[in-house]
């Protein structure tokens, strides 16, 4: 059993945010620094429904909800379609009176 929750992959892209993100910060207070190192994982690669997967291939699920109301989980088959329809019509647009 790992003693530390951020594996390599995820220690190497800390340090580097903290040095070009200014402040540190990722999230709120997601930074190292302040977050405290190890005390949740850092860099997440993949999702889908509640379970997540980190850069260094560590699988966790996700209790917070994505920190919001993510009711129906990552890549909720329903949901992509509707975006991927949506973002078929229009990707960006500006109207002036």
């Amino acid at each position: 059993m790992r003693s530390t929750v951020n594996g390599p992959k995820n220690a190497a892209i800390w340090k580097r945010a903290d040095a070009v993100i200014p402040g540190g910060g990722i999230f709120r207070m997601r930074s190292a620094r302040f977050a405290g190192n190890d005390v949740m994982p850092g860099f997440i690669e993949h999702a889908d429904g509640c379970r997540l997967t980190d850069v260094d291939g560590q699988s966790y699920i996700d209790f917070n909800c994505g920190n919001g109301p993510n009711l129906l989980g990552y890549r909720h088959p329903e949901v992509d379609a509707a975006a991927e329809k949506q973002a078929g019509k229009v990707d960006l647009a500006s109207f002036f009176n």
